[in-house]
């Protein structure tokens, strides 16, 4: 079993992608998915083809934290 990929939450979209854009792209990590809701930006899926590093606004609403809006999926 591996990992196949990790989300966390985040609370402000633009500010978030613009900072992963920065620090994932050394290691060869670009937005492979971005995800719009409703005209709105509420994921992007990094990685080199395949999204293994999520950023998203958390499913229920509420703020990003520890605990809300991060998982870690398993192959």
């Amino acid at each position: 079993m591996s990992i196949d990929h990790v989300s966390v939450g985040v609370t402000n979209m633009k500010r978030s992608k613009d900072f992963y854009d920065a620090v994932l792209a050394p290691l060869g990590m670009t937005a492979v998915m971005p995800v719009e809701f409703g005209g709105q930006l509420v994921g992007v899926g990094y990685g080199e083809k395949f999204p293994n590093f999520w950023i998203q606004l958390p499913v229920n609403g509420q703020a990003a934290s520890m605990g809300n809006g991060v998982h870690i999926a398993f192959n």
